[in-house]
């Protein structure tokens, strides 16, 4: 069996229940070799550095996960430690290449194509922060969103910050500008695709292509703004290649775009 959801931010809880869904368990006949999770980025259980003394409790975590009946795919979303991540061991794994966390967990990695349960698989994660990227005013920056990346050196605006009850990203231990996909990664997964032949079952990525961001962005379009550079990127994907499904996260709700195209937060689809 094949089924997708969104964003999990590091909670276990919230796992467990999704993974005992009734829907997704019918079967009652579990098999890690048979039955994959996907998941469309923010997986957020790997977020702690190495010298943070909450790594350990993250560690058992991922180790609890791994007694799990099912293999759980994710690609990346834009709350991932990625120096962290990049640590794991490069495998290929289902024909592209992944980082291995556990014996059932693995990072779909960008630009690659899978063949899981029969179905060709393009993963392509990252996505821009918006607390972080000027797109909130100045009131949700007071009330919900952060003030910005902070440097963890900069103890007088952190202070400033804290004072004012503003909350803000720690560059490092909070964010990380890997969350956004380079030049080159884009590169890879344009040739990939065309070595597929712009054909594929499923899209699988953190953010939204640029043509189904009115539907889901709180915040006005702005074409050409670089906070949207990978949302065009992903609508050029969308333009040229063949496919019967794209499935997206980040934006924490669920919502059927189109005939194809889907946002999902805490519901499990079965595909």
């Amino acid at each position: 069996m094949l089924a997708w959801t969104g964003d999990l931010h590091g909670d276990l809880f919230d796992l467990r229940k999704r993974v005992e869904n009734v829907e997704f368990f019918k079967d009652n006949g579990l098999d890690m070799e048979e039955d994959c999770l996907l998941v469309a980025g923010d997986f957020g259980f790997i977020w702690f550095n190495e010298d943070n003394s909450l790594y350990e409790r993250q560690q058992k975590q991922l180790d609890e996960i791994a007694e799990l009946p099912i293999t759980i795919a994710f690609v990346d979303g834009n709350h991932e430690n990625f120096h962290e991540l990049f640590k794991y061991p490069i495998e290929k794994w289902n024909g592209g290449k992944v980082h291995r966390i556990r014996k059932n967990i693995v990072h779909l990695m960008r630009g690659e194509i899978f063949n899981i349960q029969g179905k060709s698989i393009f993963a392509f994660g990252g996505a821009p922060s918006h607390d972080i990227n000027g797109l909130a005013t100045n009131k949700q920056l007071r009330k919900n969103y952060a003030a910005g990346v902070v440097d963890p050196s900069d103890d007088e605006t952190i202070f400033e910050l804290v004072r004012a009850g503003i909350f803000y990203r720690t560059k490092g231990i909070g964010w990380w500008k890997e969350e956004m996909p380079t030049p080159a990664e884009m590169g890879y997964a344009l040739k990939n695709l065309e070595a597929h032949d712009n054909k594929v079952d499923i899209i699988l990525t953190h953010e939204a292509p640029i043509q189904d961001l009115h539907r889901v962005s709180k915040y006005a379009i702005d074409i050409g703004a670089d906070c949207h550079r990978l949302s065009e990127f992903l609508g050029e994907i969308k333009n040229k290649v063949d496919y019967k499904h794209w499935f997206f996260g980040h934006y924490h709700m669920n919502c059927q775009i189109d005939n194809t195209d889907e946002v999902g937060y805490w519901n499990v689809h079965i595909i």
